[in-house]
């Protein structure tokens, strides 16, 4: 049976270098790490509602037009189920047009969603 070759460094003082040398790498890596290319911050969204908007009537004064929305990360919509009442809407081709009460219809749908730009405050 052969016995491990005996060296000329005690083995205290032995794991203290080692962990010095250890402990040194660690801190050189650190020193020559390149920073991670991520994202700054993330964003989400998620919320549906009722937006009451106010339409011109044709005499002037603001009709309600009552329209209901949601939207996530991954979808959008937006309805106008009805109008109650005739409002005046401009288009451009044919001027300001009256839409008549319970003839007007609108929904629109998105199931692509991207960020543009979050402007600071």
């Amino acid at each position: 049976m052969s016995s491990a070759p005996r060296t000329s460094v005690p083995r205290r003082r032995g794991l203290r270098q080692l962990a010095a040398a250890a402990g040194g790498a660690a801190g050189a890596a650190g020193l020559l790490a390149r920073p991670a290319a991520a994202q700054g911050e993330a964003y989400t969204v998620s919320g549906s509602g009722v937006n009451v908007k106010e339409m011109p009537g044709p005499d002037g004064t603001p009709v309600p037009l009552r329209e209901s929305f949601a939207v996530d990360a991954y979808y959008a919509q937006c309805i106008v189920e009805d109008n109650p009442a005739a409002f005046v809407m401009p288009t451009h081709a044919m001027g300001s047009v009256t839409i008549e009460p319970h003839a007007f219809f609108m929904a629109m749908y998105a199931r692509q969603i991207s960020l543009v730009s979050v402007p600071s405050a």
